[in-house]
């Protein structure tokens, strides 16, 4: 994998940025439970997309002592993912983390969102 394989998700986003998809979860993510509870019980933690050909992967990371961790939590839906690995929001597009729910009976819910230049797609 190398760096243009992967979009990173910043605090500082550009101003001219908008949502382009929000609170969309990963799929699958009931399979991968342990590893979403371990990216929940951080403190900083934050979302990277991984490319893999035509699909794109969310990964959950972590920063603790030995550095950052990085927790595969499912795959960006395949309707987004197509369009997020398009030409004009590849490589723009920024991942950003919105709400993690951990529930009393044990399920959670991973949401991120996908924000991107006003100027494409759908913004």
């Amino acid at each position: 994998m190398n760096k243009s394989d992967v979009l990173i998700e910043t605090s500082d986003i550009p101003r001219n940025y908008k949502i382009y998809h929000d609170r969309i979860e990963p799929e699958g993510i009931d399979d991968y439970q342990e590893e979403a509870i371990a990216f929940a019980r951080a403190s900083a933690r934050w979302v990277e997309l991984e490319r893999e050909r035509d699909k794109l992967k969310v990964i959950g990371c972590t920063k603790g002592l030995l550095g950052k961790k990085r927790r595969f939590l499912g795959n960006v839906p395949e309707h987004i993912a197509k369009e997020v690995l398009s030409p004009e929001l590849w490589g723009v597009a920024i991942p950003t983390l919105s709400n993690f729910y951990a529930y009393k009976n044990g399920n959670f819910r991973v949401l991120f969102q996908i924000r991107a230049p006003e100027k494409s797609g759908q913004a």
